[in-house]
């Protein structure tokens, strides 16, 4: 991954994108191709060694009659020159905490991350949360190491880390301030830089058993990053 001082992607977010029909279509054909694996939280906290989803893999490349479809769903200024090397329908039992997606996409010389693009598959009280701070470490401690706890006035407040972060360690809201929280609705899509740090509310407090996204990890060619970063910016203003 190359870092020349790119600016930082703007989140967006879309709404009625995607028909009840494009849904259940995208929901049965990735789960029918049975490339399945569980995903445990690997790295320090309050997860730790616990399985957070299942994961339905798909090949954004060779399974056409899926990747096609989102892609006509998609706005163009997002997708233009976008590569998608990593990209799976999640069923999620516990929510994610604070985290990014920088390496969740191998990267070639020239190429840079772009956008993760979630696709809720429920209507239901989750968020996902993106915050100000950013890095290409993926994991928050490695973050922490290298800055020091924001002034007292920048730091998320008390009640709304409570409110989206009651599942992580409460020592991490020193370091965070709230960019923007989508709420999930069914057939809409949200974006955000995948250098941004960002997590999902604890949905286990509203009784939400489980919830179901497609999600896409996505890279692009710097000399396309700069071009397409414009674009965004103006769906953004």
């Amino acid at each position: 991954m190359i870092d020349k001082g790119l600016p930082l992607l703007p989140p967006l977010r879309f709404d009625n994108m995607f028909s009840e029909e494009d849904l259940n279509f995208l929901d049965s054909e990735i789960r029918s191709l049975k490339k399945y694996k569980e995903d445990y939280h690997t790295f320090e906290g309050p997860r730790y060694n616990q399985i957070l989803a299942n994961l339905y893999l798909f090949d954004f490349e060779k399974d056409r009659t899926v990747s096609d479809l989102i892609l006509a769903r998609l706005p163009k200024e997002v997708t233009a020159n976008m590569m998608v090397p990593n990209c799976r329908l999640v069923e999620s039992f516990l929510p994610y905490q604070i985290h990014n997606d920088s390496l969740e996409c191998r990267y070639d010389d020239g190429e840079h991350s772009y956008y993760f693009i979630v696709i809720p598959l429920m209507t239901c009280q989750a968020q996902t949360i993106i915050l100000e701070q950013w890095s290409h470490h993926d994991h928050f401690v490695e973050y922490k190491e290298e800055h020091d706890p924001l002034p007292v006035e920048e730091q998320m407040t008390e009640a709304d880390y409570k409110k989206y972060f009651s599942h992580d360690w409460p020592q991490e809201r020193l370091y965070v301030s709230l960019k923007r929280a989508f709420d999930w609705t069914r057939g809409s899509v949200f974006c955000g830089d995948m250098r941004s740090y960002h997590g999902s509310n604890n949905f286990k407090e509203f009784g939400i058993d489980h919830k179901n996204m497609i999600v896409l990890f996505t890279k692009i060619k710097v000399q396309d990053f700069v071009v397409n970063q414009a674009k965004v910016s103006e769906l953004y203003a």
